[in-house]
């Protein structure tokens, strides 16, 4: 029954259970997004709840960013918007820099967009990912740097430029063995390939950067339906301007 605002007030959490059970909820959000997402939503509550009757842990910051996208997916864009910028200030309130790189994410990509225009979403995704390798969030740094080319080319940027960008942060990734962010990563690379006619076939995503021949049957197998959804909104686009 608090205004959003106000929870950025509450006191700190002590509880020692509830700081466990915070930790151990934020380390399942990422899995469930993307293999169980009935789930996800109920560990979102659950991590809001125990912040709002036990006080503000670092971790809540996560929490409020992730209620802010369901929000947002239920169509209550103003109060999402207001979870994601209650979670940026809790980051900076507490000075959670180990947490910088996990809620700029959640926030540039799943909720800003909304609201404000696209590109401002991308300075802070870059901030993000550049703290997330100083702090070592290898994981959410990756991200943020996926997150950066998949915005900039729906924002129209220059795609020579993006190209390479996006060449340079797939090399980090390969080189960090983050390979999900990497695939995610050379699907929209590809795509930016296919625009540039270093593609034989503009349709397809074939080429230096993915192949979409050896990908697909191990995606479909796997069901992989994170990826699969990059895919084919990617060859949409492709087979409708071309």
């Amino acid at each position: 029954g608090k205004p959003i605002e106000e929870l950025l007030y509450l006191p700190a959490m002590t509880d020692s259970y509830g700081l466990a059970s915070m930790r151990v909820l934020s380390s399942t959000i990422n899995l469930a997004f993307t293999t169980f997402p009935q789930l996800f939503p109920l560990i979102v509550f659950r991590m809001v709840n125990l912040s709002i009757t036990h006080g503000n842990a670092p971790l809540s910051a996560q929490a409020y960013a992730t209620y802010g996208i369901t929000l947002c997916a239920a169509g209550d864009i103003e109060a999402g918007y207001q979870f994601g910028n209650l979670a940026l200030h809790l980051v900076e309130r507490l000075n959670a820099r180990e947490l910088k790189a996990s809620v700029t994410y959640m926030v540039q990509t799943f909720i800003r967009h909304w609201k404000d225009h696209i590109r401002d979403t991308l300075p802070p995704l870059l901030a993000g990912y550049q703290v997330g390798l100083e702090t070592g969030d290898i994981l959410y740094g990756t991200f943020d740097a996926q997150g950066y080319g998949f915005q900039a080319f729906w924002m129209g940027a220059e795609l020579n430029s993006l190209e390479h960008e996006m060449a340079k942060y797939s090399e980090v990734m390969r080189r960090l063995k983050q390979d999900q962010m990497l695939k995610l990563n050379e699907i929209y690379r590809q795509l930016v390939l296919n625009f540039l006619g270093r593609a034989n076939n503009p349709c397809r995503l074939v080429g230096e950067s993915y192949d979409e021949d050896t990908a697909l049957p191990l995606l479909l197998q796997a069901n992989d339906v994170n990826t699969l959804c990059f895919i084919y909104s990617s060859k949409l686009v492709l087979c409708y301007l071309f």
